[in-house]
């Protein structure tokens, strides 16, 4: 909660919990793909090393996890996003990989 003031001098309090945060780009985070291993590790990283590059997404690819029972990995790749449209491109093309369950 914060306090905002309105053009005629009041407090009111503004709720921010509702409030979709703003990205400001160009962004660094840590993108976590997660695939099935039906597909090979090996695979995947490969597929996500070609598809960052083709899309120009400066990368640095920091692991893989493999969930305990082994039908899941986790990659995790830090990337730079320059603006919005980079961030739905690479997501859009993320949706087409085989085997994988999301990406956040």
């Amino acid at each position: 909660m914060t306090k905002k003031t309105n053009q005629n001098g009041s407090h009111s309090t503004v709720n921010q919990v509702n409030k979709p945060e703003e990205i400001e780009f160009p962004v660094t985070f840590e993108l976590k793909v997660v695939v099935e291993t039906m597909v090979s590790i090996a695979e995947t990283q490969h597929q996500l090393d070609e598809l960052l590059l083709r899309l120009a997404v400066a990368n640095e690819y920091l692991g893989v996890r493999e969930s305990g029972k082994g039908k899941f990995a986790s990659h995790t790749i830090r990337v730079l996003l320059l603006n919005k449209e980079h961030l739905n491109e690479l997501y859009s093309e993320l949706k087409i990989l085989p085997g994988i369950k999301f990406a956040v």
